[in-house]
């Protein structure tokens, strides 16, 4: 979960002058909490331009997305522990603020859009362009986390191209193979791209986690989006996972898309699966690009404890860099130690035994 409590604008400076200094005179990044930004000021080599201060509560923002003007900002808003405090009337919980960050030293909320009763967002938040027949102006994307029993899923589409102004163009579409459960299948995460006459988004669909959880819908007329496609990634398309490590939480966190090449490049942060890259230039048939397998044992473990463990795994988001020669993947580690079987040696009991991970633990 990626949170945030202030909303910040920072600015690059002196960037090449970091990458020039010596690498002993940065801090250590291991150890402390003091010292994991390069540079002399209080944000490292980063500038801090301006901030708003939307909420007092800890860990409440779930995403943050800026609109292709980079004048906007759309934050999500978990909302409270409680479901029944997230309500669509009166002063609703869970939405998205609307901040307007024309004057960078002085963001300012302008609105704020909330989710249905019982529905979160979480991280699944985007601002894009979207350019079709039937829809052209700013689209504002985001997933619903079903927190209770009126909670509904799927995936909202707002045109902000008025960001004081947002209108629903769509809400609580996706996989309704579960319709006992909701409206639509629990979508923790989703990602929209528009290939110049069409636009489409991918989801991660909670309901079937582990089974067909890539989910790809046409929103084209962002009224009348409609599924197209649902894939079982390590099951259409083999020997991908590392099963045999014990990495066997396979499944959909997160993803991208992005126009490499002149082809249209699906990054699936696919948990112990790795990362796995899908072209979706026919996004009803998607190809097998490549994937990545975790270093056995786990190479940083090894390094700075001398023990030999199996990697964590858990790929939890993947961005490809500005000039599309690498992603850039980040595990999502809970017990980076890992863990191995222990034995009984004597009594009725002997023998060898699993052990399971407990977050935070030592080797």
């Amino acid at each position: 979960m990626r949170t945030r409590r202030l909303f910040t604008a920072l600015a690059v400076a002196s960037l090449t002058a970091a990458m020039a200094a010596p690498v002993a005179a940065h801090p250590g990044q291991h150890g402390p909490t003091e010292g994991h930004l390069h540079g002399p000021g209080a944000w490292g080599d980063l500038q801090l331009l301006g901030k708003a201060d939307l909420t007092d509560t800890d860990d409440l923002i779930a995403d943050v997305a800026v609109d292709p003007r980079t004048t906007y900002a759309y934050l999500a808003n978990w909302g409270k522990a409680t479901c029944d405090a997230n309500r669509e009337d009166g002063d609703p919980d869970a939405g998205a603020y609307v901040v307007d960050m024309t004057d960078l030293a002085n963001p300012r909320q302008i609105g704020f859009i909330p989710h249905s009763q019982d529905s979160r967002p979480g991280e699944g938040m985007q601002a894009l362009q979207v350019d079709t027949k039937f829809f052209n102006g700013t689209m504002l994307v985001m997933n619903n986390e079903q927190c209770g029993k009126n909670g509904r899923g799927g995936v909202s589409l707002y045109d902000v191209s008025n960001p004081s102004k947002p209108v629903k163009l769509s809400e609580h579409f996706g996989d309704r193979a579960n319709l006992s459960r909701g409206d639509a299948n629990d979508t923790h995460s989703a990602f929209a791209w528009d290939t110049g006459d069409r636009a489409y988004v991918v989801t991660t669909d909670n309901f079937e986690s582990g089974g067909p959880d890539v989910d790809i819908l046409d929103i084209t007329n962002p009224k009348r989006p409609r599924l197209i496609r649902e894939i079982d990634v390590d099951a259409e398309f083999p020997n991908l996972t590392q099963t045999q490590l014990g990495l066997t939480e396979v499944f959909l966190h997160d993803m991208v898309v992005k126009n490499i090449g002149g082809h249209q490049v699906l990054l699936l942060s696919y948990w112990d699966g790795g990362y796995v890259q899908l072209n979706v230039d026919d996004p009803a048939n998607p190809a097998l690009i490549g994937d990545t397998d975790f270093s056995h044992p786990d190479p940083q473990l090894l390094e700075s404890t001398g023990a030999a463990r199996t990697a964590e795994g858990n790929g939890h988001q993947g961005e490809f860099t500005a000039d599309n020669q690498y992603f850039i993947g980040t595990d999502e580690d809970f017990a980076p130690y890992g863990a191995t079987n222990f034995s009984i040696t004597s009594g009725t009991n002997a023998g060898a035994y699993p052990s399971v991970p407990v977050p935070g633990s030592a080797p």
